[in-house]
């Protein structure tokens, strides 16, 4: 049994060593090609696939996208400032052209439905439903 567990010992070693060559692998094919090494080249060097090369930056590649993801913006002062520019110069748009203007300039992500929600909360939209839906929220109300 003790031989078992020895054995078993060394192969997660192996495993941890192996793993860790291949990140290594991984890092130097990253470095090299933004260095602007060719994918032939580097997989010559490295004594690898060019699969293995052209997923390894795949990889790389979709991290780093994550990372740069921008985060979704709650009502602070900026977005709320940001907005009421954007309406003032753009003389009242739609909230999808807003919503993407917001992105393009300031690089704030928010839904047109939220971002209307806020405006009407902070009473900076000017929210008129049409007489379809004001009837039935009378209706509503009367409940």
């Amino acid at each position: 049994m003790d031989n078992y567990l020895h054995k078993s010992a060394k192969m997660k070693s192996k495993t941890r060593k192996l793993i860790n060559h291949k990140s290594d692998q991984k890092a130097e094919a990253i470095a090299l090609w933004k260095s602007g090494k060719k994918i032939t080249d580097i997989s010559r060097v490295l004594k690898v696939s060019r699969h293995s090369v052209y997923r390894w930056i795949g990889l790389a590649e979709t991290q780093l996208k994550r990372k740069k993801r921008k985060k979704s913006y709650n009502a602070d002062s900026s977005l709320i400032v940001a907005a009421v520019e954007l309406v003032v110069l753009m003389r009242g748009p739609s909230m999808k052209v807003l919503s993407k203007t917001l992105d393009s300039y300031f690089g704030i992500i928010i839904h047109p439905a939220k971002l209307r929600r806020i405006l009407i909360d902070k009473c900076l939209y000017p929210y008129k439903p049409s007489a379809q839906y004001a009837s039935i929220e009378l209706i509503y109300k009367n409940k």
